[in-house]
This record gives structure tokens, C-alpha cells and sequence, in this order.
């Protein structure tokens, strides 16, 4: 019974944000969580997507991490607004997906599993990325962090660390530790890491439903 009433209080808040906590100057967030969306469901239908919210970890702390991204403008908007930043600090802590509010994530972004996720925000990723458990992407002694290419699947317990250019169609297996640029269509391996050159079919069977 208690799980119902805090299903249907999380599914209310989320009505509420998507209708009011959103102005027209933001509507563009909408698209991208219908992305987010549409990697886990491959639909558009808000009931499924209310469900997910519910049911997924993963997609329920991306969702309020995107609408932290929305910037109302008027006073009762902004107060509504206030809510998203609110599940997301606390979706924060109870997940372990550090992953900050102002890091640049393109559309289509999954996370798959639970467990810790650490993300450096000033990381830059691009679209249809999946990242597993226990992937850390973070700056080195010069400050700078990653840039992501598009379909980019990071397996679990991965380590991506410097200011380095990770192509597009790139498949990182669990465990690899990547300090080092990585071309388009390859398949990364190994700690310390090693990258091999492969066709743009290397990305297929691992990123489901991209955009």
C-alpha cells in the first residue's frame, strides 16, 4: 500500500513538472526527455513513460536532471520548478549517479543498472550514449575531461580521464581505463586500454532503440 501512494505521489510531481514547471522559452526539454525516453520504451506514450519513471532508477534521475535544465521565467513556474532540483539532489545521493546539472549530455542518454556513475561536468557527450555502473569520467591534473562522440556505449567499471576525444560508434568494453583519443568505429579493451579499429557495425546489438 505504501508503495502505491509514493508511485502515485512521484507520477503526480513528474505531471506537475512536465505541465507547469516549464514555460514555452523550454519547451525543447521536453524533446530531450522524450529522447531519454524513447531509448528505454522506443515510444512516445506518456503513461509508459510516467511507468518508467516509477519502475527505472536510471530513467527517473535522468528526467530530473533534465528538468533542473528548464529556466522558467514566471514567479509561480519557478516555484514549481524548484521541485525538479529537489528529486534530483535527492536521486543523487540514493542512486550514486553524480552526474552534475550543468554537464553537457546530448539527446538519447541511458543508464542502465544500478550503481555509482561519475560524471566530471566538464564532460561533453553527445548523443545516444548508454553508460553501465561504475563508470567514472573525469578530468586529469590539467583540468580537462573527456568529449564524447555520438552511439557510445561505456560497459561497466570503465575509467575515461583527461582532456581526450572519444569518436562516434565506439564500443568500451567493462573495465577499460581510456586516457588517450579514440577514432570513430572502434572497439576500446583492456586496462590499460588498447583500441582497434572496427566498421560502424561495431555499435550494433549493444545501443537499443537510438534517435
Amino acid at each position: 500500500m505504501r508503495t502505491k501512494i509514493s508511485n502515485f505521489f512521484l507520477v503526480s510531481i513528474v505531471k506537475l513538472l512536465l505541465r507547469f514547471g516549464i514555460d514555452r522559452a523550454n519547451k525543447e526539454v521536453l524533446t530531450i526527455i522524450s529522447s531519454d525516453f524513447y531509448r528505454y520504451r522506443s515510444s512516445d506514450n506518456k503513461e509508459l513513460l510516467y511507468k518508467e519513471a516509477v519502475s527505472n532508477p536510471g530513467f527517473r534521475f535522468t528526467l530530473f536532471f533534465r528538468l533542473c535544465g528548464a529556466k522558467p521565467e514566471s514567479f509561480i513556474r519557478k516555484r514549481i520548478h524548484a521541485f525538479s532540483y529537489f528529486f534530483y539532489k535527492r536521486y543523487f545521493y540514493k542512486y550514486g549517479y553524480q552526474i552534475p546539472v550543468n554537464t553537457n549530455i546530448g539527446l538519447g542518454f541511458q543508464i542502465l543498472h544500478f550503481g555509482n556513475i561519475i560524471i566530471n561536468p566538464s564532460t561533453r557527450i553527445g548523443n545516444n550514449c548508454t553508460l553501465f555502473p561504475g563508470v567514472t569520467i573525469g578530468q586529469d591534473k590539467t583540468g580537462l575531461s573527456p568529449s564524447i562522440g555520438n552511439k557510445v556505449f561505456i560497459g561497466a567499471n570503465s575509467i575515461l580521464v583527461g582532456g581526450i576525444k572519444i569518436g562516434n560508434n565506439i564500443l568500451i568494453a567493462p573495465g577499460s581505463f581510456v586516457d588517450f583519443d579514440v577514432p570513430d568505429n572502434c572497439l576500446v579493451i583492456g586496462n590499460p586500454g588498447k583500441y582497434y579499429q572496427k566498421s560502424e557495425k561495431i555499435i550494433d546489438g549493444y545501443l537499443n532503440n537510438t534517435i
